[in-house]
């Protein structure tokens, strides 16, 4: 897979987008937006993850949203 980070030099730093989720940090310097870029796109495919895990869940065991929604409005009364 082939992926494209486009660096923009602005005024504030530098400014790398990944073009293929059109994330964006800015940083002093070309490596620090490089890293700060890494790890949050790193972050982004943790929650992702755990996002289809617990969807994964919910159609296993026939959860809706409505039975989420009860059990938020459940948890906020206590």
């Amino acid at each position: 897979m082939s992926q494209s980070i486009r660096r923009e030099d602005t005024a504030e730093g530098v400014t790398v987008i990944d073009e293929r989720t059109g994330e964006k940090v800015t940083a002093e310097t070309y490596v620090e937006a490089l890293e700060e870029l890494a790890q949050h796109l790193s972050n982004l495919a943790t929650l992702n993850r755990l996002f289809d895990d617990v969807q994964k869940r919910f159609d296993e065991t026939g959860t809706t949203e409505d039975d989420v929604e009860e059990a938020i409005e459940w948890a906020r009364d206590r």
